[in-house]
């Protein structure tokens, strides 16, 4: 992370949030019975994986992670009106266990250049995995909430899964990652929707989600820990109604989901999980991509988007619906 820079001493008047959403996937349509086909994993974990929701997913056979992530920040930006110069800051998020890549502070400067934003310090998020861009967003509005300015921001979540790693595209019986990218643009002028706070929580036990014999699943300590990262957001928030949100999870257990439904009081209804049959897992994307999925379709005023990760980590924004 880059510790040089320093704010403008200027006092805050506009708020931070979500101007834009994009993303971009790999070019090939993969049915899930693919990953029994290629002895990728067995019928009985194929079937489960289908019973926690998900039904294809998106193979990259000729884009790189830096492609995707480029196609995704050109296209925010070009759906905004937004020049790339403008943009003050891009932020790449990524985990790649296994793959050709190169080191991810190389990939968010390269990402800038290519989608023309020559002007934006760069710098990635990786330590949190699924949850790095719940960080970068923490990181951007110190930042913003600082400046008088109009300013703007890119946080560009990218990853693949390389043809020697397709081992890991399964998640347990819990999903399938899908090749892809999302670029979310961030400003402190006239957001689609404004960020009142993150909460991210990263178990000091290192859990690892992973039962005696290796097959990961969530267990109660997973709940538990992600329903208090969520009850402790929505009350430092002073959130008065549970109907008035909107919650947009990952695209991962849709069992797992119904669950902490029930430990919040939040009506089904109101999980947005409409991207995950034919999405599956984005790494990073998954809250972002059902929010444009699904914002227009819903009045709430408050959104909750909300992420985990498999190596202990747990992460949530809530957003106020602006227009």
């Amino acid at each position: 992370m880059n510790r040089l820079i320093e704010p403008p001493a200027c006092v805050a008047i506009n708020p931070f949030g979500i101007s834009g959403l994009s993303s971009c996937f790999g070019d090939s349509t993969i049915d899930l019975d693919d990953l029994t086909n290629r002895e990728i994993c067995t019928r009985d974990r194929t079937e489960a994986i289908r019973a926690a929701g998900s039904r294809q997913f998106f193979r990259s056979l000729t884009l790189s992670v830096e492609e995707l992530a480029v196609d995704a920040a050109s296209k925010v930006l070009g759906d905004a009106g937004i020049a790339p110069d403008e943009v003050g800051f891009l932020v790449f998020c990524s985990t790649v266990f296994e793959s050709t890549a190169l080191y991810p502070d190389i990939i968010a400067s390269r990402i800038a250049d290519q989608a023309g934003c020559v002007n934006a310090k760069t710098f990635s998020v990786q330590h949190a995995y699924c949850v790095s861009p719940f960080v970068a967003l923490q990181i951007l509005k110190e930042y913003f909430d600082s400046c008088t300015q109009p300013s703007y921001g890119l946080i560009v979540c990218s990853d693949v899964i390389v043809e020697t790693a397709e081992f890991l595209r399964p998640i347990g019986a819990l999903g399938v990652h899908s090749d892809g990218a999302a670029a979310m643009l961030v400003t402190n002028s006239a957001p689609a929707f404004e960020l009142l706070d993150t909460e991210v929580f990263i178990d000091p036990a290192r859990f690892q989600g992973q039962n005696n014999d290796g097959s990961i699943q969530h267990d109660v300590r997973y709940f538990m820990l992600l329903a208090k990262v969520l009850k402790t957001l929505l009350k430092r928030c002073a959130v008065e109604s549970i109907d008035d949100i909107a919650l947009y999870p990952n695209n991962l257990s849709l069992p797992s989901w119904h669950k902490i439904c029930q430990l919040l009081s939040i009506r089904q209804e109101n999980v947005h999980l409409s991207e995950m049959p034919n999405v599956a897992h984005v790494f990073g994307a998954d809250p972002f991509l059902n929010l444009a999925a699904s914002a227009s379709s819903n009045d709430r005023p408050y959104a909750l988007l909300v992420a985990s990760g498999i190596a202990g980590t747990f992460g949530a924004a809530l957003m106020r619906r602006c227009a």
